[in-house]
């Protein structure tokens, strides 16, 4: 009977497990592109002050103008050529929004190439844009995100990393990244929240209460 029990449990645990899996990798995916997209405004507005990339910034607008009536191969296109003008952030919100328009018609493949064009670009003025594209590279696909130290979102890089490794049933590798994630002082507070929520799922014995470390440490 203890062994059905503990079965039954198991099955619970693991169906938990993949909704939680669901849920996070959908807020994921919103966060990433909130933040990308909060930055747009304010980074156009300065290309466009600066006068030095007019055309650029009117590819952007007009790529804005055709997402917005759901016209995603005007908005393609308009992408594509801001991109081939642009460098740095524009570049990046440039990439970011076709790779999205990309996955609206329905050419995901394309999408996905787009957004791993992205991730390898590298500089101070991109790195936001190219450690998020990591993130939304990996959505689709199944080879394993592969998190690089210091990059803006290197925390949700390995969160989406250890899900992954979850979804190839490699749940040992996957607790032992959310246990970092969890005692990383650096992990911001929703990923180390989130982190903390999976162990008590999938490893509920690696949550040891503060009072109880306290005590641990005080012997």
């Amino acid at each position: 009977m203890s062994d059905l029990l503990k079965e039954f449990e198991d099955d619970l645990r693991r169906e938990k497990s993949e909704a939680l899996w669901k849920n996070i990798g959908r807020n994921l995916v919103g966060i990433s592109i909130a933040i990308v997209i909060g930055t747009i405004g304010g980074v156009v507005w300065k290309e466009y002050k600066a006068s030095r990339s007019a055309k650029q910034t009117t590819a952007l607008m007009t790529g804005f103008e055709r997402l917005e009536v759901e016209d995603y191969k005007g908005a393609v296109e308009a992408f594509s050529d801001s991109a081939e003008k642009s460098s740095g952030a524009a570049y990046g919100i440039a990439m970011l929004n076709k790779a999205y328009a990309l996955q609206k018609t329905g050419d995901v493949a394309a999408s996905q190439e787009t957004y791993k064009a992205l991730a390898q670009e590298s500089g101070d003025d991109v790195a936001a844009f190219s450690s998020v594209a990591k993130i939304l590279a990996a959505r689709d696909s199944k080879e394993i995100i592969a998190p690089v130290k210091g990059e803006p979102f290197y925390h949700a890089q390995l969160e989406w990393k250890a899900w992954q490794l979850m979804d190839a049933d490699k749940k040992e590798e996957a607790i032992g990244i959310f246990i970092s994630l969890n005692d990383d002082k650096d992990t911001p507070a929703g990923v180390r929240g989130r982190a903390a929520e999976a162990l008590q799922l999938l490893a509920p014995d690696k949550l040891l209460p503060k009072s109880a470390e306290v005590k641990s440490d005080a012997k």
